[in-house]
């Protein structure tokens, strides 16, 4: 009988336990031979972020056209702003590599290209609008695919840095100051 009664006792004490968290799926996942390669958690949206060679991402009753940029906000996948490429082959897309916030602006980096409202190509490095949900090129256009992929904010500076290598050298390295 203590044995019956000290079981039940430990039974109703891990039942009345909270349970711990568990990892659920976020949507079904993209479409294709494609793939999520980054997530970045944006505190300023409140959404979660995430980049890669995706043409398309699924929820569980509809697909998001998303051009290798989507959104998560808890609930539902979408497209994170207004597509930042034209268009895709197949189900693949240009990747995105990364997002950055610097000084409360939302920077996207990858290998991409788009047309900047002055009819000039911009490559690589994008800032986002966040009125409009376009993607705007920064004020050193990128016309070039140069590999200047990576955005670095120096701190305590108000610059922001791009980083990378020429196509033509790996040796080579560049810096591309980008005014504020």
């Amino acid at each position: 009988m203590r044995a019956l009664l000290l079981g039940a006792s430990l039974l109703w004490g891990t039942a009345a336990l909270p349970q711990p968290p568990y990892w659920r799926a976020m949507g079904r996942g993209t479409v294709g031979p494609t793939e999520i390669q980054t997530l970045y958690g944006d505190s300023v949206s409140g959404r979660l972020l995430a980049g890669g060679t995706f043409l398309r991402i699924m929820n569980d009753q509809d697909t998001v056209l998303a051009y290798g940029q989507a959104a998560w906000n808890g609930l539902r996948w979408d497209s994170l702003a207004h597509r930042i490429q034209l268009s895709g082959s197949g189900n693949m897309t240009q990747q995105t590599f990364w997002f950055l916030r610097f000084q409360g602006r939302l920077y996207a980096c990858g290998g991409f290209s788009f047309l900047a409202e002055d009819s000039i190509w911009n490559n690589a490095l994008a800032r986002l609008n966040e009125q409009t949900h376009h993607w705007e090129a920064l004020e050193c256009i990128n016309p070039n695919q140069s590999n200047l992929l990576t955005l670095v904010p120096k701190a305590p500076d108000s610059t922001l840095y791009a980083t990378g290598y020429t196509r033509h050298s790996v040796r080579l390295s560049g810096e591309l100051r980008v005014p504020l």
